[in-house]
């Protein structure tokens, strides 16, 4: 008896669960994201952390060398891939 109201009680909090995840998918990716970043991250702030510089600044810093080797990645592929993507669309005639 006991173990058919706990079974009952799981499956309806999974189902609603479920539910929310799938009304709430459109914005859950940012939060997503950010939760996955700082999991990667965390091991690095505290190396920095060890150095002896504050966790905050540790943080900062952390985020700002990820943000900036972002951007120069940006600002090298982007040429790259519009020279390629400008030669395939040129060249799909000759493929047919």
């Amino acid at each position: 008896m006991i173990y058919g109201r706990h079974l009952t009680f799981w499956v309806a909090t999974f189902l609603v669960l479920v539910a929310l995840l799938w009304l709430l998918h459109d914005i859950l990716l940012p939060f997503v994201a950010g939760i996955a970043l700082a999991y990667v991250l965390a091991p690095l702030a505290d190396r920095v952390e060890r150095l002896g510089i504050n966790r905050t600044v540790a943080a900062l810093l952390v985020v700002s060398v990820w943000v900036v080797a972002l951007i120069a990645l940006m600002l090298l592929l982007v040429p790259l891939l519009l020279q390629q993507g400008s030669a395939l669309i040129s060249n799909i005639p000759g493929y047919f």
